[in-house]
């Protein structure tokens, strides 16, 4: 490859480990895993539920006896059962969804651009007739020659 080609690859690598971690999801306070959920749902400390769904899973925050919570678990998870979650003593409300956020449309950008940028790069690549042995396998070495070319007879 050439030294250019290997600038982009990295850049790209680079690029794409950068917005990785700022996706990534962290946890922060007043998180809690389902386990946790439950056990405090069980406990009768959950006092409050809102509940969001977000792309097949549902968002769930809200207030126990000692603080906000947040947690996420399937959309079609049994703790998030209307009955049940009222039956226990929860005030329980559902949220809107929520739009597309500017992260969420500039790593959909990025990926198209790197997408077309791989096209791009492959079809440039295509028409430079490069000489290495990948790029002329298959090609026939023979001459196309008309009839007005044949300079040999059967008298030499």
């Amino acid at each position: 490859m050439k030294r250019g080609t290997w600038l982009w690859v990295a850049g790209g690598a680079v690029l794409a480990l950068l917005l990785a971690w700022v996706l990534w999801p962290r946890a922060q306070s007043g998180e809690l895993d389902v386990t946790a959920f439950a056990r405090a749902l069980d406990g009768g400390q959950v006092r409050t539920a809102t509940i969001t769904f977000q792309n097949g899973t549902a968002v769930v925050t809200g207030a126990l006896d000692s603080g906000p919570y947040r947690t996420r678990t399937l959309a079609a998870d049994p703790l998030l059962n209307l009955e049940s979650l009222q039956g226990r003593g929860v005030n329980v409300s559902y949220g809107a969804p929520p739009r597309l956020s500017v992260l969420g449309a500039l790593s959909l950008l990025l990926t198209l651009a790197l997408i077309v940028g791989l096209i791009v790069l492959l079809l440039r690549s295509r028409q430079g007739g490069g000489t290495d042995a990948a790029s002329t396998f298959g090609r026939s070495r023979a001459a196309v020659i008309s009839e007005g070319q044949i300079k040999l007879t059967f008298g030499d």
